[in-house]
């Protein structure tokens, strides 16, 4: 394993493990354009910063993440085509390229997902409406916006996981009430460290991460307006780009009011902070050790 020693300063109100969010994903490229049936898109999960990939293993279904995929690989389909939009709550089937149709399917190893050669119908994209007992939205989909994936067969969401075997998915049967995203502010959250030329013998990381969070000029109607920190330990699988390994640590902030923030980030043999600004809706702030400053977009410092 490769332990790591970081306290972090960020800002956050409500911290959640993947396990108890489930509106974590969004299509790239994101545009005006609303998503569209048999268009390719990367499938994005703001939990783990990473997209879904065909991955050959030998135990479970050949999918993980990847970190660094540049080619669209992901299409949704309808039972009967239709040029429309796709819509919250829409029965859809989702394709992956050089695997197949992802459908739920018990599994030795990992999580129950198995590919198909022909679509199966089970799978709808929904927002906060479907998790708060509201009525349940059915507007079309912004390419811009996140959602939760839901499998009608086993009615579990799909989200992040980290397993020994298959790729780091797992299934998600209950959930908080959601923050309101038009009012409030979320924060996915996420430190890296490396790289490593030779990945250890574990494939496992360990690490402490805290998190800190000072507010400087608040703007924002509704949230969290106060200072306070996460302090946690982490173990994850290794992450490999290329030739390079990578550990990575994630984490989710909910419900905090969209203004100013100061960023610190230290650990012993290193520090530093920035200032970010958070709108309402889902900002992301992402470190590298060793490096200054922090982003609030898709690429580490």
């Amino acid at each position: 394993m490769k332990p790591l020693f970081i306290s972090i300063l960020f800002l956050a109100c409500i911290q959640l493990n993947a396990a108890d969010n489930v509106l974590v994903w969004n299509v790239v490229p994101q545009s005006s354009e609303p998503i569209m049936e048999n268009r390719l898109y990367r499938l994005f999960n703001q939990y783990n910063h990473s997209y879904l990939d065909y991955y050959s293993r030998s135990r479970g279904i050949n999918l993980a993440f990847n970190h660094a995929l540049a080619t669209a690989n992901i299409k949704f389909v309808r039972q009967l085509f239709s040029p429309i939009p796709i819509k919250y709550g829409e029965r859809v089937a989702i394709y992956v390229e050089r695997g197949g149709y992802l459908y739920y399917h018990y599994q030795t190893w990992g999580i129950n997902l198995s590919y198909s050669t022909t679509p199966v119908f089970q799978w709808e994209l929904r927002d906060a409406s479907y998790l708060n007992g509201g009525t349940p939205n059915h507007a079309t989909i912004s390419s811009r916006s996140t959602f939760a994936l839901i499998n009608t067969s086993n009615n579990g969401y799909l989200i992040y996981g980290s397993r020994t075997w298959g790729p780091n998915l797992k299934w998600a049967t209950t959930v908080p009430p959601p923050t309101n995203p038009s009012t409030q502010a979320q924060v996915n959250l996420s430190v890296r460290t490396g790289p490593y030329a030779i990945p250890s013998t574990s494939g496992r990381c360990t690490g402490r991460v805290i998190w800190t969070f000072t507010p400087i000029s608040l703007t924002g109607a509704s949230g969290r307006t106060t200072a306070f920190t996460i302090d946690k330990f982490y173990e994850v699988n290794e992450t490999t780009l290329g030739r390079e390994t990578w550990c990575i640590f994630n984490d989710l902030a909910i419900g905090l009011k969209a203004g100013r923030w100061r960023i610190r980030a230290q650990t012993p043999v290193w520090a530093t902070e920035c200032e970010a600004t958070l709108s309402n809706g889902v900002n992301n702030a992402k470190y590298t050790q060793y490096k200054n400053g922090c982003t609030n977009g898709l690429q580490y410092p």
